[in-house]
């Protein structure tokens, strides 16, 4: 039997484009997001490597930019790639909480043993690089003071410490992990902005 889509009056087309729409959206919707509980959260401070790859904004009192990041977590050390707001193409920055290493994209090194100065000086923003790595997973920084504000999933809401404020805009199921994908910090005329296209969880 061949159907004659000519003789179908719009009113069962347009339904019939409705459920299509419906059923489309169901398709791609996007897993829910499952509640966090303290066991899971003890779980993200013990992760000992993982990978992000996205995007960042910093907006200071005296300059802002934009820039793709690819952020790399192994022990002690972090190695971030961050391109496009430098001009002359990507910087690569191997850092722990005693020593940095940039790499610019003309082959000039700087090095320093005080972290923290040296980061501000290429960013222009003072970001603590010791509770960096716990506030993108969506946790606070253990060895300093912290108010922290829940969801009614036991998501990380709202995070105080340091002097700055996190406020986590959306999360995501990556693996068993839940995950922040969307992050806004601030500390006064300084604003960071992350989003998270791709998490990576290195397995021990």
């Amino acid at each position: 039997m061949v159907l004659n889509i000519t003789r179908l009056s719009p009113r069962f087309i347009s339904c019939g484009f409705f459920v299509l729409l419906v059923t489309s959206c169901a398709i791609f919707e996007s897993p829910p997001v499952p509640s966090v509980t303290n066991s899971d959260r003890d779980g993200l401070y013990a992760l000992a490597a993982w990978s992000l790859d996205g995007r960042i904004g910093i907006r200071s009192r005296h300059d802002s930019l934009q820039a793709s990041l690819l952020w790399q977590h192994q022990g002690e050390m972090e190695k971030l790639r961050i391109a496009g707001p430098f001009g002359q193409g990507a910087v690569s920055i191997e850092y722990s909480e005693k020593f940095i290493r940039i790499l610019h994209a003309d082959g000039n090194i700087e090095e320093s043993n005080r972290p923290e100065d040296l980061l501000n000086s290429l960013l222009g923003v003072s970001l603590p690089v010791s509770a960096m790595r716990y506030w993108v997973l969506g946790i606070s920084y253990p060895f300093a003071q912290a108010v922290e504000e829940f969801d009614e999933g036991g998501k990380l809401k709202t995070l105080k410490q340091l002097g700055w404020e996190i406020n986590y805009k959306r999360f995501s199921l990556v693996e068993n992990w839940v995950l922040p994908q969307k992050l806004e910090a601030n500390n006064g005329n300084n604003r960071v902005k992350l989003f998270v296209d791709e998490w990576s969880i290195v397995k021990p």
